[in-house]
């Protein structure tokens, strides 16, 4: 069903009041392999400096995901105040 030109305005003036993280693009890289992903990955938080936010549904119990999780907790030993 097609909104209304009303409807669709109000839609767009709700999006516009949402807050919003600033970005650019500049700022986003596009992985077209799992592997860059998960290397992109293990390199981010191989040099992270101040915090890791890790946001995932679960981790599988595989080699990837023992790599990540192992790579996690070298990472606190470098830098406990992570």
């Amino acid at each position: 069903m097609m909104l209304s030109k009303f409807k669709r305005s109000k839609h767009q003036q709700h999006l516009a009041q949402l807050p919003k993280l600033p970005q650019t693009v500049a700022d986003v890289r596009t992985l077209y392999a799992p592997s860059d992903f998960r290397a992109t990955l293990l390199d981010s938080i191989a040099n992270a400096t101040q915090r890791i936010y890790l946001v995932a549904l679960y981790l599988e119990h595989d080699d990837a995901g023992r790599e990540i999780l192992n790579a996690l907790y070298q990472a606190k030993q470098r830098r406990p105040e992570l």
